[in-house]
């Protein structure tokens, strides 16, 4: 089967951005946690799952798995509250594939990704499985009041697209070496050097690649520590040809807006100096050999540890019913049952897919 799984997160509110991504997904898989509050309504969630699962089931081709992590707490809480990097591990131990993709919600794949993928998957797959190696998909931002540029021949004819959010944070994107790579074959690839602070959305194998560090919640450095520390393992970065993501422009998350923007000087600052102390603990810890590769980061005194699912504090985690690539027809979502229906937040979890943590326990020490 030459079929990656693309890992992601996102909350019930960017499902529209996801289901562009799977409908760019065509014969491949996206495995996907999502944020769920307990404040939120159960029913209604419920009924956004299971439409948006009969929705890409009959629409597209693309296999879908979504993990719901159900919580409390608030977006306002230490440094944005959601919990990103937990989703992030969460989706990819439960991914389909040999190789994965890591991916944000609001990017699609172009046109011709599928298309370069099968043709030339045996040395990719090779690649992957046999060295560290990551494959670096350049990513770019639609200019303001154009269509989407999804296509490889409009994006190297110089489609209305930039490189992504280069003018606001030119570390993350600059060492993809983004001239060279309209210049690259599709399939093909070079060895590019890593820099501090580049944040590439990058294909690897599953069995090799690191879990995301869960202390990082919220904006910052969360994306940062994952591909340092592939480089830390002795990765190297090869940017792949023919291939790219791609997002419509979009107002910045409501982490970002908690951290940057929000009214209180005081509460601002502590916010960035708490998270700059996480960022220095991840470094020595990792320069330290004290990460363990394949489990989740256990905290080190900067957060208390969070607490597991009880009846008391949580709803259900559930997983939705599996889509297989391809193979979308009316009657697949009803051919599933779901593991556990989302109902009132005080009902017990019957088969727990995922740790739901309490947020309002996560403060700094």
């Amino acid at each position: 089967e030459k079929a990656i799984t693309v890992v992601t997160q996102c909350s019930l509110d960017r499902f529209p951005q996801l289901r562009a991504l799977a409908g760019s997904l065509s014969g491949h898989y996206l495995s996907v946690g999502v944020w769920f509050p307990c404040r939120l309504s159960a029913a209604k969630a419920s009924a956004q799952i299971q439409a948006l699962h009969q929705d890409v089931a009959q629409n597209t081709r693309c296999g879908l798995q979504l993990t719901v992590c159900v919580g409390t707490g608030s977006e306002n809480d230490n440094n944005g509250g959601y919990p990103i990097n937990h989703l992030r591990n969460v989706a990819l131990q439960r991914s389909n594939s040999d190789v994965v993709l890591l991916l944000d919600v609001d990017f699609r794949l172009n046109r011709e990704f599928s298309e370069v993928i099968h043709k030339h998957y045996a040395e990719l797959h090779e690649t992957c499985m046999s060295q560290n190696a990551a494959f670096v998909l350049p990513s770019f931002e639609s200019e303001q009041g154009h269509a989407i540029t999804d296509s490889l021949a409009v994006m190297k004819a110089g489609g209305h697209a930039n490189p992504f959010r280069m003018d606001i944070y030119k570390k993350g994107v600059f060492a993809t070496d983004y001239s060279r790579w309209l210049k690259t074959a599709p399939g093909t690839h070079f060895q590019v050097a890593h820099q501090e602070g580049w944040e590439p959305y990058v294909m690897v194998a599953r069995e090799r690649v690191p879990l995301y560090d869960n202390r990082f919640v919220g904006y910052g450095y969360n994306k940062v520590q994952h591909i340092l520390h592939l480089k830390h393992l002795g990765f190297s970065f090869h940017t792949l040809g023919g291939a790219f993501v791609i997002a419509e422009p979009h107002a910045p998350s409501t982490a970002r807006v908690v951290l940057y923007e929000s009214g209180n000087v005081d509460e601002n600052k502590r916010r960035r100096a708490h998270l700059e102390d996480l960022y220095q603990a991840f470094l020595s810890e990792m320069n330290n050999g004290n990460l363990d590769r394949r489990k989740p980061t256990q905290s080190k005194g900067l957060l208390h540890e969070a607490k597991l699912p009880t009846v008391k504090d949580f709803a259900v985690s559930m997983q939705a019913p599996i889509c297989e690539p391809g193979m979308g027809r009316a009657d697949q979502v009803s051919a599933h049952s779901m593991a556990n229906s989302l109902s009132a937040c005080d009902q017990a979890c019957a088969a727990v897919n995922c740790h739901a943590f309490d947020f309002t326990e996560m403060n700094a020490a």
